[in-house]
């Protein structure tokens, strides 16, 4: 009996230091959990001209001796971070994988992988993490890839649709022509870099497949435009010429030189939706009544409802930009370097039913070749690219 006594005795020491042990253990994890998340919080707080400098710099010596559990956890710290803060953190995160591997440890693939999934994280981050799958695990690319095809992260997205198309292309060389046109058309539904979009359009097309790019890109094709009016030495940018206070598609007035004004119906058919004011006033150019120049361009959009959208403006000179009399994007610079996509983004809230849009064109009287363009492009889309059609869109 005393043998039992003691042994009973003896477990229940046991459980008691066991128990006070794991409290131990689990006060010491909050603790290093809270002092990781204050470092990552003073990485965060860095900003430009050196602010915080110094104490981020300590901070992130402190984030990357922690081991790769933490990996997550600094990943997440780059939601909602801003530029400077994500390249720390980002480095951190890399540097504690680094350290992993070259202890000869496994960095935690199942934890990075949720993490990767989890859409609501920043672009940045999770980048970071598919990145990382792909140096320690030969099955995450054919797992992972297909997945990202309308994912939110555009670089994920860009990587999916390049899958896609190296699949329809390897479909045609093997005669598979049917196939390869149903992978061209997906990929073309998922895509939103413009440079890959001209690359499918253009296997589609040569394979019979008609390609409407302004409905897939959302451009607006038509347009009433009036002018020119006065911009001599770029005077006219900031002088609210009649269209700005009211539009009247029946008014007249006096523009440049004199010359009577009225409203044009236009449409251009260009596939990126390019509309070029030159052509539209070719019958003045040997007058140069094309430089130092003014237009406006107006147009309605007829929404399903009440919704935000990004208003998104190419336009290599300087221009305005209203949408129910609202001015969202306003830029006045001449012979701006552009691409053919996406140069200006304005945040623009359509209400159900008819709005409202006014371009305002600026041109100054440079004449190299180079600076001759008086165009601009413009469209409707989420926040993603994908575009918002008007409801009475054919």
């Amino acid at each position: 009996m005393r043998i039992q006594k003691k042994s009973s005795f003896a477990i229940a020491i046991a459980i008691a230091l066991g128990i006070a042990l794991n409290g131990i253990v689990l006060i010491s994890s909050a603790q290093e959990s809270d002092e990781l998340n204050e470092h990552i919080t003073a990485v965060r707080n860095i900003g430009p001209k050196g602010k915080g400098h110094k104490a981020a710099s300590a901070a992130w010596k402190e984030i990357v001796k922690n081991d790769a559990a933490s990996i997550t956890t600094v990943l997440a710290g780059m939601d909602e971070a801003n530029v400077l803060a994500i390249n720390w953190l980002r480095a951190a995160v890399d540097t504690l994988a680094e350290n992993t591997l070259n202890a000869g440890n496994e960095l935690p693939v199942a934890d990075i992988e949720e993490f990767l999934l989890d859409t609501s994280h920043h672009p940045r981050a999770r980048r970071t993490a598919y990145e990382w799958l792909l140096k320690v695990d030969d099955t995450a690319y054919e797992r992972l890839i297909t997945k990202f095809a309308d994912d939110p992260s555009m670089e994920l997205r860009r990587d999916a649709i390049t899958h896609l198309i190296s699949k329809a292309e390897q479909d045609l060389k093997d005669g598979k022509k049917d196939e390869a046109v149903e992978q061209f058309k997906a990929a073309l539904n998922s895509a939103r870099d413009g440079k890959q979009i001209e690359a499918i359009t253009k296997s589609l097309r040569d394979n019979s497949v008609e390609v409407n790019l302004p409905r897939h890109f959302g451009f607006l094709m038509d347009w009433n435009v009036i002018g020119p009016f006065e911009n001599t030495n770029t005077s006219g940018y900031d002088v609210a010429f009649p269209p700005e206070k009211q539009v009247d598609l029946e008014g007249r007035y006096e523009g440049k030189s004199k010359i009577s004004t009225a409203w044009i119906p236009v449409s251009t058919e260009d596939d990126y939706g390019i509309l070029d004011l030159n052509t539209v006033y070719e019958g003045l150019k040997e007058e140069k009544n094309h430089k130092g120049a003014i237009a406006y361009a107006y147009t309605t959009f007829e929404s399903d409802s009440d919704q935000d959208v990004d208003v998104r403006l190419c336009c290599p000179t300087g221009n305005k930009l209203w949408v129910n009399g609202e001015l969202v994007i306003a830029h006045h610079v001449y012979h701006a370097t552009t691409t053919t996509l996406d140069q200006f983004v304005g945040k623009a809230t359509l209400k159900k039913g008819t709005n409202h849009i006014l371009i305002k064109v600026a041109q100054n009287e440079q004449e190299d070749s180079w600076a001759q363009r008086w165009q601009f492009q413009l469209r409707i889309c989420d926040q993603y690219g994908t575009a918002i059609l008007a409801t009475d869109r054919e």
